[in-house]
């Protein structure tokens, strides 16, 4: 199944467009296609917000995303068919990999800069192009940096910090911080 998107209704600064079919069942899958810091997911309604290239996105069950702002329908329709192909990728995901845990979803919500730190190999060495290694756990939780620019994790000193991330919070979870 892949999904197909319509132009459900455009605004000055805010759009909707809605799938062809209902994407209830890969919402949970999104979680993982997007930095943990920007993902917002309501399990009750079956929501998913999130920011993408400085635009809000909404994803609700029935189909319809909104998006904004939008400057036009230009833009609309480059983003909307990167979203839809984010959706796409996420629904064979789900068929691979199956709905997120209730303990991938707990690790979620405890995952911040923090927590993220105490992974890293707090030399403050400055390959990743940080200052510190909190300034990068706080880009990599928001999406500005992935996990792999750290070099020193890559060694065989600090290897054993990705291998109790992934342990930890889960191959997924890792996945979209970007954990080699």
């Amino acid at each position: 199944m892949s999904f197909k998107r319509d132009i459900h209704g455009i605004g000055n600064f805010e759009a909707v467009v809605k799938t062809d079919k209902p994407i209830r069942e890969v919402i949970p899958a999104l979680i993982f296609k997007f930095p943990p810091g920007v993902v917002n997911y309501s399990k009750s309604d079956g929501t998913l917000t999130t920011r993408v290239r400085r635009k809000l996105v909404a994803f609700y069950p029935s189909g319809e995303i909104a998006i904004s702002p939008v400057k036009g329908k230009s833009e609309l329709m480059e983003f909307s068919e990167r979203i839809l192909k984010i959706i796409n990728e996420a629904y064979e995901e789900l068929k691979r990999n199956g709905p997120p845990t209730e303990k991938e979803l707990k690790a979620l919500k405890k995952l911040s800069p923090l927590t993220l730190y105490k992974y890293l190999p707090k030399t403050n060495c400055r390959e990743c192009g940080e200052p510190t290694c909190f300034a990068f756990a706080t880009k990599v939780i928001t999406g500005e940096a992935k996990i792999s620019l750290c070099k020193p994790l890559n060694t065989d000193k600090y290897r054993v910090n990705i291998k109790k991330l992934k342990k930890d919070f889960g191959e997924r979870i890792a996945n979209s911080l970007g954990c080699f």
